[in-house]
Parts: C-alpha cells; structure tokens; sequence
C-alpha cells in the first residue's frame, strides 16, 4: 500500500487533505507563500524519508527480536542444572 502512495503521490496527498480538511481551507494559489515554501515536492521527500526510516527501523528491531529469541531458546536449552 505504502508503494502505491508513493507511485501516485498527487492523488493521495489531494485524499488526505479532503479527508481532514474542509473544502477551500487547504488548497492555495500557486503563488501563495505557503506554497511557495512548502510546495509538493517537499512534502514527498519528507514522506518518503518517514516511511524509509520507518523501514529501517522495523528491519532493526525485527532482527534483534530474532537474535533475542534464538539467544533465549539456545540458553534456556543448554542450561545446567
């Protein structure tokens, strides 16, 4: 799903602001300030960076979740008695 947001970044940034914002309070002239300084660009490259982190830091956690797990079973199975 995630890949699919990032393909087609127009149409689900235009979703997300319809689904939380009210007609006509967030959509700008093209020379506004705000727009200006934010443009869409700039809110995909701060998505992209969220959700890559995120990646990254599911991976890392996942994989000191396995190596505590096998850690544990190795232990709990060659401890003396």
């Amino acid at each position: 799903m995630l890949i699919l947001l990032t393909l087609n970044f127009s149409a689900s940034f235009v979703q997300f602001h319809t689904l939380f914002f009210q007609q006509g309070t967030w959509q700008f002239s093209e020379d506004s300030l705000l727009i200006r300084t934010f443009p869409e660009q700039f809110f995909f490259a701060f998505f992209r960076t969220v959700i890559v982190n995120s990646a990254i830091t599911a991976l890392f956690l996942l994989v000191l979740m396995l190596l505590a797990f096998l850690y544990t079973n190795y232990y709990v199975k060659n401890r003396a008695f």
